[in-house]
C-alpha cells in the first residue's frame, strides 16, 4: 500500500496536504481509517461504491474551498460520497451529475439518491443532473456567472477517453487553485489518461497518491489527487512529455 503524497510548491495546497494525514488512524498502513467514525455511520445507512478514507479525503478538500466555490461530483450512485463531502460543511454547495436513465429504468435508485440526500440534509445544497456527464459539462457553458469548481470529484467511466474528456471538459470551470479527485486509479487506463492531460497543461500537478492493498477496503481502486492552478509558470516541454512512460489505453 503506497500513501505518495508531494508537497506542492504553492501555499493553496499546503493545508490540504499537510492536514490529511492528521485525519486518519494509522496513516501509510494497510489499516488505515479516519479518526472519525461519522462517515462510517453514513456508509451503514446508505449503500454505495465508496469508502470512509475516500469520504474523508473529498471532505477535507471541501472544507478548503474558497466563497463562492463550488464541489462537483461526477459519478453520484445512492449519494454515500457526496453526502461524505457535504457532511458538516453547512456553507458548502455542490453540483452531483449522474446518468441514471442508462441502468435504472424504475428511477429507483434516483429516488433512493434524493432520500439519502434529504435524510442526511444535505439536499437543499445540491443543484443535481441526471444526464451524461459529457452533457452537463458542455451545458455548463452556458451558465452565468461562470461556475468556480473548487474541488471535482470524479468517479465515472474509466475508460481513456472518457477520463481525458472529464479532465478537459472541467478545466475551462475549474477555480483559479482548484484540486482534482479521481477513482480507479488503479487503472492503466485512468493513469495514461492523467499523465497525457498533465503534460499538456502546466498548471496541472499530481500532488498525491493513495493506492490500496489487495482485500484491503481502503481507498477504492486507488485515487489520485491533482492541484490546477491557473497562474502556474511550469514551462511545457515536448521533451519531458515523451519521457513519460505511456501504457495501453485499450
Amino acid at each position: 500500500m503506497t500513501h505518495n503524497i508531494t508537497r506542492g510548491e504553492l501555499m493553496d495546497y499546503l493545508k490540504f496536504i499537510e492536514m490529511l494525514p492528521q485525519q486518519y488512524e494509522n496513516w501509510g498502513e494497510d489499516s488505515v481509517k479516519p479518526c472519525s467514525d461519522k462517515f462510517q455511520e453514513v456508509l451503514d445507512r446508505v449503500q454505495g461504491t465508496t469508502t470512509a478514507n475516500l469520504m474523508q479525503l473529498i471532505n477535507l478538500a471541501v472544507s478548503c474551498l474558497e466563497p463562492g466555490e463550488i464541489y462537483c461530483e461526477i459519478g453520484t450512485y445512492q449519494g454515500s460520497s457526496l453526502i461524505g463531502a457535504l457532511l458538516d460543511q453547512g456553507d458548502r454547495h455542490a453540483y452531483g451529475v449522474d446518468n441514471f436513465s442508462e441502468w435504472d429504468e424504475s428511477s429507483e435508485s434516483y429516488e433512493t439518491l434524493i432520500e439519502n440526500l434529504t435524510q442526511f440534509k444535505v439536499l437543499d445544497r445540491v443543484e443535481f443532473y441526471n444526464e451524461d456527464f459529457e452533457r452537463f459539462l458542455l451545458n455548463l457553458r452556458d451558465r452565468q456567472p461562470t461556475p468556480k469548481v473548487g474541488v471535482y470529484f470524479y468517479d465515472c467511466a474509466y475508460d481513456y477517453r472518457s477520463q481525458l474528456i472529464g479532465l478537459l471538459f472541467m478545466k475551462n470551470f475549474l477555480a483559479d487553485r482548484a484540486l482534482v479527485i479521481v477513482n480507479n486509479g488503479h487503472w492503466k487506463t485512468v493513469q495514461q489518461a492523467q499523465k497525457d492531460f498533465i503534460a499538456a497543461h502546466p498548471e496541472c500537478q499530481a500532488i498525491a497518491e493513495l493506492s490500496t492493498a489487495v482485500g484491503e477496503a481502503t481507498f477504492g481502486n486507488g485515487i489520485q489527487v491533482l492541484s490546477w492552478t491557473s497562474s502556474s509558470k511550469n514551462p511545457y516541454s515536448a521533451a519531458s512529455a515523451q519521457s513519460r512512460d505511456r501504457q495501453p489505453v485499450g
